[in-house]
């Protein structure tokens, strides 16, 4: 799991001006093995939260090749994209048997400032293969 590098071998064939020429070169590429894939987005997407003092519900979809009932999904990071400050928040939720849960944003002591939010939700996964959503809301 996680993410691997490969470097392979090319035999290129160029002709150039009738002539017929072959090239040694080498390239790179990567990909990311994960247990899960998931996505978050806010359950009232079109709802601008700036200003307001309201909860924010948060939905979190788990798909994977293993069961995705009964994962634990929590609030890794908060934080506002206007200022970079963090916000400290506590929250999770269990997946149901279709993948998914809710989760809720509580509203700082000063309300939602302007600007959008972006949230990173740690996903804990069986056998200790965890990963990670990111999600934003306005």
């Amino acid at each position: 799991m996680g993410y691997h590098s490969v470097e392979f071998g090319l035999k290129i064939n160029v002709t150039r001006d009738g002539t017929e020429k072959t090239i040694d070169a080498v390239g790179y590429g990567g990909f990311r093995e994960q247990m899960y894939a998931a996505k978050a987005y806010p359950q009232e997407p079109d709802r601008i939260y700036a200003g307001t003092c309201d909860d924010v519900a948060m939905i979190v979809e788990v798909t994977g090749s293993q069961s995705v009932e009964g994962l634990i999904v929590s609030l890794d990071k908060l934080s506002s994209k206007r200022t970079g400050g963090k916000i400290k928040e506590i929250s999770s939720c269990v997946t149901d048997s279709d993948g998914s849960c809710i989760i809720i944003l509580e509203s700082p002591k000063k309300c939602w400032s302007g600007g959008g939010y972006s949230a990173v939700f740690k996903i804990e996964g069986q056998d200790g293969m965890d990963e990670h959503v990111y999600g934003w809301f306005r």
